[in-house]
């Protein structure tokens, strides 16, 4: 494993990161295609995850709620195929979702709306930090 400090954050890898998103759930996938570690990349989350946390909006805190509103977004849609019956294959749907967001979809799930009320939760904090 690489030893050393982690790729500095830019701008551009923000936005090739959120657009990987909406194609895949799959960090692995998303490193692959933007060319970043995927360590690099949970590093950046996890940063800006604390930063929001500690009531601090920087970039990285936005760059964290970019991409968690993307996955839901990415989840939820592939959910209303589900639920909508507009799938043929719906069981390779419902697959992708078990192994990709088995927190919310396999067999110790919880619900999507932990996700979204999480996601509201700290854009509520921000804006009574901003506001």
């Amino acid at each position: 494993m690489p030893v050393g400090r982690p790729c500095e954050y830019s701008k551009e890898d923000h936005v090739k990161i959120v657009e990987a998103f909406k194609h895949t759930i799959v960090l692995s996938n998303v490193s692959g295609q933007v060319r970043r570690d995927r360590d690099t990349i949970k590093a950046w989350l996890q940063r800006g995850k604390d930063d929001l946390k500690e009531g601090n909006y920087t970039e990285l805190a936005q760059f964290f709620l970019d991409v968690k509103e993307t996955i839901s977004s990415t989840i939820l849609a592939l959910e209303q195929r589900l639920l909508n019956g507009d799938e043929k294959g719906w069981q390779r749907v419902a697959w992708y979702l078990e192994r990709c967001a088995r927190q919310d979809y396999g067999a110790d799930a919880g619900i999507i709306e932990d996700i979204l009320k999480e996601f509201a939760d700290l854009k509520a904090q921000l804006g009574k930090q901003n506001g």
